[in-house]
C-alpha cells in the first residue's frame, strides 16, 4: 500500500508540481529509506526536471532496493528510451512486463520503441496486450 506522502506527492507531480513533489518525497524517504516507490517516484520527477542523471540513479537505486519493482522498471525504460538507449529500454519494459504482466504502461511503452525501431508488426500486438491490461490511452 502506498504510503500516504507518495500519494500527495503522485497528486502533485501530475499537476505539474515537480518540487513540491520532491519535497514530500524526500520527507517520506528520510523517514523510510527503503521505500523503492517513493525512490522511483523522485527519480521520475528529476528526470522530469531536466535533472536526468540524477533521476536514472534514484531509479536505479530503487530497482537496488527492490528488484520487482514494475513501476521502476517501466521509469528507467522511459529513462533509457529518452537518452538513446532503445536496447536498454526494451530489456527494462521486458522487466516491467516480466513483474507485472498487466502492466499497460509498460506494453504500450514496449510497443513505442518497436515502432520506432520498424518492427510494426510487433508494436501492434504490444498495443492490444495495453488495451487488454486496461490502459486508458487513445
Amino acid at each position: 500500500m502506498p504510503s500516504p506522502e507518495f500519494l500527495q506527492a503522485t497528486a502533485l507531480q501530475q499537476r505539474g508540481q515537480f518540487q513540491q513533489a520532491a519535497s514530500v518525497l524526500n520527507q517520506a524517504l528520510a523517514k523510510n529509506p527503503s521505500d523503492s516507490d517513493s525512490m522511483q517516484l523522485l527519480g521520475a520527477i528529476h528526470f522530469q526536471m531536466g535533472r536526468t542523471g540524477q533521476g536514472r540513479k534514484l531509479v536505479e537505486q530503487a530497482l537496488e532496493i527492490n528488484p520487482r519493482n514494475g513501476e521502476a522498471w517501466n521509469s528507467l525504460g522511459l529513462m533509457r528510451h529518452l537518452t538513446g538507449d532503445n536496447p536498454g529500454a526494451l530489456k527494462a519494459f521486458e522487466s516491467a512486463i516480466e513483474i507485472e504482466p498487466k502492466h499497460g504502461g509498460a506494453w504500450m511503452n514496449h510497443g513505442f520503441v518497436l515502432q520506432e525501431l520498424g518492427r510494426q508488426t510487433e508494436a501492434i500486438g504490444d498495443f492490444e496486450r495495453a488495451i487488454a491490461a486496461g490502459l486508458d490511452n487513445p
